[in-house]
């Protein structure tokens, strides 16, 4: 049923705060964190019982069979802790969005999965996960943030006894002398919250937010609001007007705005008020400024599309477009829509056609949401063949 919300948004776009990010807290408390485990470390194995020692003893580093072990426990215990994450998600009903391991990300997007390489996060790990509903969120969303550091404890001390119980080879004893402390390390330096300017929130804050709820805590609940529509495959112009509303008063960080932002302005786009849409659009590329790099090529790519089709202003999509990484888009409908968007900036007819083409292939399942991603491929296609460029030009860079 299609929701009703009378006239246009008011205000039409929410007043946006002067921000200054940094990272440099992240960097400064991630040398706090290793000092601390430094410390830990040494006085464990000085003055700790005699299990500690020998766990700690136990451990070389030396040569290519110890580094090889230190590195095998390092992926260990970031897989380990990951997967206790995960494996709370999926008992408590949770939709899985992505999972990274070292370099490696896979993605789940209506029913299909696509995977990309980043040789920039070796030994790191990720799960990105909404609840499917919203009955006892707070407290399922503490058992999955709390399933991870659950994870790693038993990891070290099942490693540790391992290491004590067993007489296995070299190797092995430095393996999993090397888990044992690794795990011990991450379980006791995951108590601590990083910093709250921090690009990514640690267990430990994510923990502490959810539990003291609060503004923080509220911010992350619009988010899987916004997800769980979009996972559901919610077309924008059935989303409930009361969620509407909360997302337009949203006043929060850069990166959540810009979601707000885009999700009103597709849901005033497909309610045919093209005049709020617009503004929020322009909202929504401005304050994707200050985001980070995914947001602000999605944000830009989103409203150079919107320059051809509403405010046929080619020149602005073409500067847009300048700065968009084209093949780092997604899902795969979404980038080939907006590669017609950029042939048609170029006025490149023949190729804006074949990407049309394209983005109507790919559509992954028969969603409601794809009844509005249609009416956008067919206002592009009215556009491409009403154009008459007889000669195309190229944009300021080549797709990416």
């Amino acid at each position: 049923m299609q929701a009703v919300f009378p006239g246009r948004i008011e205000p039409p776009v929410p007043l946006a705060e002067e921000r200054v990010e940094t990272n440099s807290a992240r960097s400064f408390f991630s040398w706090k964190l290793l000092l601390l485990a430094l410390v830990v470390g040494c006085a464990a194995e000085m003055a700790g019982p005699s299990w500690a020692q020998a766990i700690f003893r136990a451990l070389r580093v030396t040569g290519a069979s110890g580094a090889s072990a230190m590195i095998a426990a390092l992926l260990a215990a970031v897989f380990l802790h990951e997967a206790g994450h995960l494996a709370a998600a999926l008992a408590l009903d949770f939709r899985i969005l992505g999972i990274s391991f070292g370099p490696v990300r896979v993605s789940f997007w209506h029913g299909r999965r696509t995977w990309k390489l980043s040789a920039q996060n070796l030994f790191t790990g990720s799960i990105s996960a909404v609840p499917n509903a919203n009955k006892l969120w707070r407290t399922r969303m503490l058992a999955v943030v709390a399933a991870g550091p659950a994870a790693t404890l038993v990891t070290g001390a099942l490693a540790g006894y391992l290491l004590l119980a067993l007489h296995s080879p070299i190797w092995v004893m430095s393996f999993l002398a090397a888990l044992s402390q690794l795990s011990f390390f991450l379980f006791v330096l995951g108590f601590v919250p990083n910093s709250a300017r921090s690009r990514a929130r640690n267990d430990a804050r994510f923990f502490w937010i959810l539990y003291r709820g609060g503004i923080e805590a509220e911010e992350i609940r619009t988010y899987h609001d916004i997800m769980q529509m979009e996972t559901s495959g919610v077309r924008p112009n059935a989303i409930p007007a009361g969620l509407i509303r909360k997302l337009a008063r949203s006043q929060s960080t850069a990166n959540l705005e810009v979601l707000c932002a885009r999700t009103v302005a597709n849901w005033a786009l497909d309610c045919g008020d093209i005049a709020s849409a617009a503004a929020w659009d322009h909202h929504a590329f401005n304050i994707s400024k200050q985001c980070d790099q995914r947001l602000r090529n999605s944000a830009a790519a989103a409203s150079g599309c919107f320059d051809i089709l509403f405010r046929n202003d080619l020149n602005a999509a073409r500067s847009k477009f300048a700065a968009v990484q084209l093949d780092s888009l997604t899902p795969e409908c979404f980038r080939h829509r907006i590669q017609a968007a950029y042939w048609l900036a170029a006025g490149n007819v023949p190729m804006a056609l074949s990407e049309i083409a394209g983005a109507r292939y790919s559509f992954p399942a028969k969603l409601p949401y794809y009844g509005f991603e249609t009416r956008l491929l067919a206002a592009l296609h009215h556009k491409a063949v009403s154009m008459t460029a007889p000669e195309p030009t190229a944009c300021p860079t080549n797709p990416r």
